[in-house]
């Protein structure tokens, strides 16, 4: 009996001692994909227009609990330094949304509903409305989270 008891002792000893966290490794960033990375920011940021497609996958909870997966491809077209073109087509409704640097307008087709409203007038403004642009779907909602919600530009 005493026996199975220091055996006891002993086990939960050893536990406790394997259950300690060693600190993870400091990330080792390799120079060459750092001079990759400086290569393509430096391209982008000299390009006086681009466009490009974007495939953007998101959920949504279902009634039935497993979350519905949408998928949303974005065709953008900037041309610099204050002109935006974002065509969506995909899962749900389509929209269009264009900025002229004055301007801002969002497009629904199917409804043949338009939404004009004065562009930002800072750089960091600017930069506010680019990134709600981006969050949102055809009908003004938050692509991303637990629900839709509304967003106000």
């Amino acid at each position: 009996m005493l026996r199975r008891r220091i055996t006891r002792a002993r086990l939960r000893k050893s536990a406790k001692a394997s259950a300690q966290v060693l600190p993870a490794p400091a990330p080792v960033l390799e120079p060459k994909a750092i001079e990759i990375l400086k290569a393509a920011c430096a391209r982008l940021a000299a390009a006086h227009s681009m466009s490009f497609t974007a495939v953007i996958s998101y959920e949504n909870p279902s009634r039935l609990g497993p979350p519905l997966i949408y998928t949303v491809r974005d065709d953008v077209t900037l041309e610099r330094p204050d002109k935006l073109k974002v065509i969506t087509p995909g899962d749900g409704p389509a929209n269009e949304f264009y900025y002229d640097g004055k301007t801002m307008s969002a497009f629904a087709p199917a409804e043949n509903l338009i939404a004009v409203a004065s562009a930002p007038s800072t750089r960091r403004d600017d930069d506010r409305l680019l990134h709600r642009a981006i969050a949102r779907d055809g009908r003004g909602h938050h692509r991303h989270g637990s629900g839709q919600q509304q967003l106000g530009v």
